[in-house]
């Protein structure tokens, strides 16, 4: 596990609660100004794999502590947590064991804790839908948990390999259709590794190089979107390579016809009436709430990633707005003839992020886990991925939001 650096190159495990209404409603009230809203504050559960294949990254230095001491000061620092008595550590494997320290004092004995036989004993086999598990089962509302973790899958030599990884996903995926009142994001970081390499049979190899490690938090949709937006700082320390984020919904999202180039809106708002070309073109705009999609910004309004029910009309622009309840302003136009038509603007869900493929290592090519290309990679870790998208996204719609008008 390597120290990471952040890009937001976000796949975030954001479990989000959406409402979806396929059709547009009339819009909110916009907030009072000078209102600003409460700044959440929360309980942090902090949970560190403790399995003798994370004794590397406390052997090699102090980079991997740090790097989770400045997420936890810069949560500290925007307000999140209002005091270090709520941040409580644990280490964690077979079950999860509460260090009684303040977390300062945890993260800087790290180096001899996490190898105290007091937490925990049989660390040899780690199984990461067992630690996902216990995390989840202590996130209440009023608290995030962060867990840090190596998400290498250990099937041993008892256990085929492919099984054991299509298991673990399945049971992941188990877990997190459970929970759609909570978000979570994967975060992609990096740190010195010095110590024994566990491969899928727990054979070892002594290396010194940089290897990744992942922190995944998990709480309520309102904290993680809070969470986002102080990582967004660009004056935090914390440092990541890539994040996803994952989230619950139900193709929520409200609209309003915001303006048409010819024809008349009417009161509802969801429909146009006399329709016609104004110098060979029409052109509509709408406004419309995508507050709830813990998607990157640059994602939403990416064009390539929206999509129309009809090739004779294309999205020409999207455009973000802050201060009001519709957050992003839809402007689409036609050269065609304007006929009686229920237009539909699609935002595509994301795919898997290609920086997870890129650092999986498959069952195919488990024999090559300890060849120096594959060091930064890590056994399984798409198969984890997938089962929380399974969870969260299974049976539901390929987009995340769906915006219907009707023009006559």
């Amino acid at each position: 596990m390597k120290t990471p650096t952040f890009n937001f190159n976000v796949i975030f495990f954001s479990i989000l609660l959406m409402s979806i209404v396929s059709s547009c409603n009339p819009p909110k009230t916009d907030p009072e100004p000078n209102n600003p809203a409460k700044l959440k504050t929360c309980g942090i559960n902090l949970y560190i794999e403790n399995s003798a294949s994370m004794y590397g990254y406390v052997d090699a230095g102090t980079g991997f502590a740090d790097n989770i001491s400045n997420l936890l000061a810069d949560l500290k620092l925007s307000g999140m947590v209002s005091n270090d008595s709520t941040i409580s550590c644990h280490y964690i494997n077979s079950a999860a064991f509460k260090v009684k320290k303040t977390y300062q004092d945890c993260l800087k004995d790290m180096k001899t804790d996490i190898k105290n036989s007091a937490y925990g004993k049989n660390k040899g086999t780690t199984h990461i839908d067992k630690l996902i598990q216990d995390v989840l089962s202590q996130t209440n509302d009023s608290s995030l948990s962060i867990l840090v973790s190596d998400m290498i899958l250990s099937p041993g030599r008892q256990n085929d390999a492919s099984q054991f990884m299509t298991s673990t996903r399945n049971n992941i995926s188990s877990l997190f259709s459970t929970q759609t009142d909570k978000a979570a994001i994967l975060f992609h970081c990096v740190a010195p590794y010095s110590g024994l390499y566990y491969n899928h049979v727990d054979a070892t190899k002594s290396i010194k190089t940089s290897r990744p490690y992942y922190i995944l938090v998990v709480g309520n949709l309102s904290l993680i979107k809070e969470f986002l937006a102080k990582q967004a700082n660009p004056n935090r320390r914390f440092t990541a390579i890539n994040s996803v984020s994952f989230f619950n919904y139900d193709l929520v999202t409200t609209c309003r016809i915001n303006h048409v180039s010819t024809g008349n809106i009417l009161k509802n708002r969801n429909s146009i009436q006399d329709a016609k070309l104004d110098n060979g073109k029409f052109q509509l705009s709408v406004a419309v709430d995508l507050s709830e999609i813990l998607e990157d910004k640059a994602y939403i309004t990416d064009i390539n990633n929206w999509s129309t029910n009809t090739s004779r009309y294309s999205i020409i622009n999207i455009k973000e707005q802050k201060g009001v309840n519709q957050t992003h302003i839809i402007t689409v136009k036609t050269d065609s003839k304007v006929n009686k038509l229920l237009l539909q603007l699609s935002l595509k869900r994301t795919d898997m992020p290609q920086w997870v493929i890129n650092t999986t290592i498959d069952a195919e090519n488990a024999s090559k886990i300890f060849d120096t290309s594959y060091l930064n990679k890590t056994f399984g870790l798409q198969e984890i991925v997938e089962g929380i998208y399974d969870g969260y996204y299974y049976s539901k719609s390929d987009n995340y939001a769906e915006l219907k008008v009707q023009i006559n």
